[in-house]
């Protein structure tokens, strides 16, 4: 490979060393400053008067404004260069922290400073999921897919162990508008990195093609291969629990168990050495079908949800977390492979934002469920809740995959 970092746009590449430290390098800092915003701001906001009410109606609005933008961003990213959307969110990230951290000035306007940041960053990280997976199946041979997804999961998670190992010192001795200028250069660090890398070409058969006739397209493409939807989306479970935690795991820290911010830091080294644990399950993993591993993952995260509804303790919240996060990590690492495999490259926005659509959809009515549960009964209700729903999703799974297997051994890949 070139060490241009603008190469011809129709290339494909093998891992080079400099491409390696750009993609880890960049997508890192991005995931510090996620995790710091995701974690840290939800954690200040559940300290204000009536916070818990205004974090659950700000992540429920957030999620319906992704709901209905999702399938026109798939469709851009579709249209334009993969680079230009993987690169260019992070500076839009970055405008809108400038912006929250003017506001957060004034004591008057920082809760609106603080909902604003963590909706945009919410919003950022939703789509950056499927812009780098898209940069990554344009960029790199088909044979790079599950170690470059493998990549992305050890920073993703990395990312988070140092968040969880420093997010107590950060929020003792760092003001929250410090906080906010603060992620904003960090977001403009990993866009400068990630800038570097090389272009890919945008799809050509979309170009001229109207919104809804490229919706239709990705829709049929869906229609045709039923069994990739239903376990595609089934698969999104972990990430549904994960992100409804975001807003429940600090409320049942507080309310139910009398943690401290110390307590959720554990909580996020707990969940992110899992996580990282993939690195040592490698050789493991690679002998097995996406099917499997994602089905093994699937059981570990419902295993672990199981344990906190029947045992809510600091135990199963967050010394158990260690397997969930494994799970979490190893099933997106499955299923973005096998999509990359599996899905040409000309629809692959359409058919992630189709998945990330449905995903909200879902997500928005756990956090809705979740929030109303909060103020109407228990958080331990709202825990019930997803862990009722996360073991539904793990069992659909099991029996759909079941049944492909059943069929006969014609595809090597789920259709």
């Amino acid at each position: 490979m070139s060490h241009t970092p603008l190469a011809a746009p129709s290339s494909t590449y093998s891992f080079s060393p400099k491409l390696l430290i750009l993609l880890f390098s960049g997508t890192l800092i991005t995931s510090l400053a996620q995790g710091f915003m995701l974690i840290g701001v939800p954690w200040i906001i559940v300290q204000m008067p009536g916070g818990t009410e205004l974090l659950g109606a700000a992540s429920f609005i957030l999620n319906l404004i992704i709901f209905f933008s999702g399938p026109a961003l798939g469709t851009w990213m579709d249209r334009i260069n993969r680079k230009t959307s993987f690169v260019g969110i992070r500076f839009l990230a970055a405008f809108g922290l400038l912006i929250a951290a003017l506001l957060s000035q004034s004591q008057a306007t920082l809760p609106a400073a603080l909902v604003l940041s963590l909706t945009l960053v919410n919003f950022i990280v939703t789509f950056d999921q499927s812009a780098r997976v898209a940069y990554a199946q344009a960029l790199l041979e088909s044979r790079n897919f599950r170690a470059v997804n493998t990549l992305f999961e050890l920073q993703n998670q990395g990312g988070n162990l140092l968040v969880g190992a420093s997010l107590a010192l950060v929020i003792h001795d760092m003001s929250p508008q410090t906080l906010l200028w603060a992620l904003m250069a960090l977001f403009i660090l990993s866009g400068l990195l990630l800038a570097m890398l090389p272009k890919t070409a945008p799809a050509p058969t979309i170009a001229k093609k109207s919104l809804l006739a490229a919706l239709g397209e990705a829709a049929t493409y869906l229609k045709t291969r039923p069994r990739l939807t239903l376990i595609s989306l089934v698969s999104f479970g972990p990430y549904i629990c994960v992100q409804t935690g975001n807003f429940l795991v600090p409320v049942l820290l507080v309310k139910m168990l009398n943690g401290t911010i110390e307590d959720f830091a554990i909580f996020e080294i707990s969940f992110a050495l899992g996580a990282l644990g993939v690195a040592l399950s490698i050789k493991f993993a690679n002998r097995l079908s996406p099917f499997t591993l994602m089905t093994i993952s699937m059981v570990s995260f419902a295993s672990w949800t199981l344990s906190q509804v029947i045992w809510p303790s600091m135990l199963t919240i967050i010394w158990f977390a260690f397997f969930a996060g494994w799970g979490n990590s190893t099933i997106r690492i499955a299923r973005n492979s096998w999509l990359m495999d599996e899905v040409p490259q000309h629809m692959m926005g359409r058919i992630l934002s189709f998945f990330q659509t449905a995903m909200i959809a879902m997500k928005t009515i756990a956090l809705g469920l979740a929030a109303w549960l909060v103020t109407s009964f228990s958080p331990w209700h709202a825990l019930a809740m997803v862990g009722i729903a996360q073991t539904g999703a793990t069992i659909v799974m099991i029996i759909v995959g079941h049944l492909k297997y059943k069929e006969g051994p014609a595809a090597p890949h789920i259709k």
